[in-house]
């Protein structure tokens, strides 16, 4: 997953399930042999290069249950490591022109008030463009550590 915009690259395939073509060459792209595969009592599923992350949800989070076979997940979201273990992490663009170096006063400058947040797990939730924008924080809200974009779920 280490290309120029991974986000852009993954975004594109938001709700088109792991049996479309096109995203089962996006999994070979970035070096799965296949999307993966649901298991029966799964509602989620991540593959991870350790500078991003995308993930699958049952069709049933949308409340799409009956278009699709037996493990068959649709593309929900991508979560972008920006920082991990105290060092930089994923290097490409960020989305909604989130800038790696803006604290969280800056990033509610940038995108306004985020509809949810939590001061004690260190992160907030905006609602941008029908896609869930969840950012977390290092202490003191000063560094950005992952930003997340997924669909919203029934």
């Amino acid at each position: 997953m280490a290309a120029t915009d991974t986000y852009a690259l993954w975004e594109r395939h938001f709700g088109k399930p792991t049996t479309d073509e096109a995203v089962i060459a996006e999994y070979r792209r970035a070096g799965y042999s296949e999307p993966p595969v649901l298991d029966r009592d799964d509602s989620e599923k991540s593959v991870s290069d350790g500078d991003a992350t995308v993930s699958i949800y049952h069709p049933a989070s949308f409340g799409r249950e009956d278009e699709f076979g037996d493990g068959v997940g649709l593309v929900a979201g991508v979560a972008l490591h920006v920082r991990r273990a105290g060092r930089d992490a994923f290097a490409g663009p960020l989305p909604f022109d989130i800038q790696r170096d803006f604290t969280r006063k800056a990033l509610w400058k940038a995108l306004g008030e985020p509809d949810e947040s939590d001061d004690d797990e260190l992160w907030d939730v905006w609602m941008i463009d029908d896609k869930e924008v969840i950012v977390s924080f290092s202490k003191g809200f000063k560094q950005i550590e992952t930003v997340a974009v997924f669909l919203p779920d029934d």
